[in-house]
């Protein structure tokens, strides 16, 4: 810190580093204040800011430059005040939450239930299908190759906010998809089990032509498809959890006994008291051996070295839904749930928080595609009449200076996490509620998605096979195959579309 002759300027930081932690303390000389040049990049200010006696000048908005997230910029979180106070008492507030909207909720038990939720949800009852899921579920996938196949300079800057609903999106459709789906547990398994098994096999297969050591790296060779496997874990995890919540929705259409939701509630429960209880122990539930957790496999660290974390936060998410079941199921379910997700990751940040954070929205977005989402229409009309307004506000929160995966490792301050959380919260909230909703006239929507599927299973292999940027572009490529058996009939449909609602054909 650089000062005028005479003047002497000494700074004190916080452990966690912010602009309202920092205290200066000042002596004067001739009676004008210190006029403070330059700050260190810990206390999170800009190095040009100065002012007189008025005050300090510093960037509020944009007060960090050149920050980048990545792993080990965060202190271990385990058995802190935060974990061991804050997020206790945030996850009861949660609880209590549920338990008064529960308990003023009106119970819905008609015949109508079944197209009730799905009208209220933006499906039609005759198709089953919420094409704004379907659309995001593709993009995503395009942005995961881009990902993987040499574009992580996208991430890497945020270009176009993609950390705050790529993965984010990802998940919750799945969790959606989950709770749409009517095949069996079994079969649904089973297709996990498939589509894992294809994805790996092109990966060997790109293994064995390429000669890499596919043997003591395996974790290379799953690769993406691990996402599969935790999909189908966390649908074993759910399916009681959507018996209940179905029942709960619609008890007169399910014909059957009422599922045991205080029983899930205790259970779930339980597993959250475990978790807190390893965390004031300050030792991880699940201890694997340091060689294994290498290479290919290095994405599961985090996973294991914060295990008492995860394993509270994502058992709290079931334990509030199956509260909800038990207690009466409320339109407010969806918000409590996503507050107390996004609260956690500002509130108590540590390395990797992503992995659990994209978990608790899978259980988010299978609750929601059951529990009707309160005030989704009005959210959708005034998004839909004001977006421009509402995307210049999100540019303005997003932080331009900062770099690296924060979706991963999350930013050091509560001020930075929460606008980096509450864009976030605008696109989920967005997706859900119906504001990206949109039609598919020529009736692609079917094709593309098989496009998306046989894409995330073969992108890596063409990757690493071919020369880049060849990879991928054979991977998008590969698109028009799909939409060559999209039919005339189904374009003279668009056209017919088109001029019903007066567009030019």
């Amino acid at each position: 810190i650089s000062a005028h002759d005479g003047d002497v300027c000494f700074l004190h930081t916080f452990p966690e580093p912010s602009f309202v932690n920092v205290f200066f303390h000042m002596r004067l000389a001739e009676g004008s204040l210190t006029k403070v040049m330059s700050f260190t990049e810990q206390s999170g200010f800009s190095n040009t800011g100065s002012r007189t006696l008025a005050g300090l000048d510093f960037d509020w908005l944009f007060f960090r430059p050149g920050h980048k997230c990545e792993s080990g910029h965060l202190p271990p979180q385990l058995h802190t005040l935060t974990t061991c106070v804050v997020l206790p008492l945030l996850l009861f507030v949660a609880a209590l939450a549920v338990v008064i909207t529960g308990k003023h909720a009106k119970q819905k038990s008609s015949v109508e239930g079944v197209q009730h939720v799905l009208k209220a949800n933006g499906a039609s009852p005759q198709q089953g299908r919420i094409m704004h899921y379907d659309f995001a579920r593709i993009l995503c996938v395009a942005c995961v190759v881009a990902e993987h196949s040499g574009g992580q300079s996208f991430s890497e800057h945020n270009f176009f906010f993609v950390q705050q609903w790529v993965m984010p999106f990802l998940y919750l459709t799945s969790g959606v998809c989950f709770s749409m789906s009517k095949q069996s547990f079994s079969r649904y398994v089973l297709r996990g089990v498939v589509v894992f098994a294809a994805g790996t096999f092109a990966n060997w297969i790109a293994d064995k032509v390429t000669g890499r050591d596919w043997v003591h790296d395996f974790g290379n060779t799953v690769f993406q498809m691990g996402y599969v496997c935790v999909i189908v874990a966390m649908s074993l995890l759910m399916y009681p959890v959507r018996a209940v919540l179905r029942h709960a929705q619609r008890p007169m259409l399910e014909g059957r006994p009422k599922p045991p939701a205080g029983a899930l509630a205790a259970f779930w429960g339980s597993l959250m008291l475990i978790g807190f209880g390893f965390i004031i122990a300050d030792r991880p539930v699940i201890a694997i051996d340091e060689n294994i957790l290498r290479d290919g496999w290095s994405g599961l660290r985090g996973l294991v070295e914060n295990s008492p974390l995860v394993l509270l936060t994502v058992s709290a998410q079931i334990f509030l839904v199956c509260l909800a079941a038990h207690v009466g199921v409320s339109e407010w379910l969806g918000w409590i749930l996503l507050a107390t997700i996004l609260s956690l990751r500002v509130v108590a940040p540590w390395q990797d928080a992503g992995k659990s954070h994209n978990l608790e929205l899978f259980v988010f977005g299978a609750t929601v595609q059951v529990v009707p989402w309160q005030g989704r229409q009005r959210m959708a009309d005034a998004a839909i009449a004001y977006w421009p307004l509402l995307l210049s506000a999100l540019m303005v929160l997003g932080m331009p200076e900062d770099s690296g995966r924060c979706d991963l490792s999350p930013l050091d301050t509560y001020w930075e996490r929460f606008r980096f959380y509450i864009i976030e919260a605008a696109f989920v909230s967005g997706l859900v509620s119906g504001c990206f909703s949109c039609a598919d006239p020529a009736g692609i929507a079917v094709n593309v998605n098989w496009w998306a599927l046989y894409a995330y299973c073969t992108h890596v292999a063409w990757h690493r096979i071919l020369p880049q940027p060849w990879g991928p572009v054979v991977t998008y490529g590969s698109l028009v195959f799909f939409l060559l058996p999209t039919s005339d009939t189904d374009m003279r449909g668009v056209r017919r579309t088109a001029t019903k609602n007066g567009f030019n054909e």
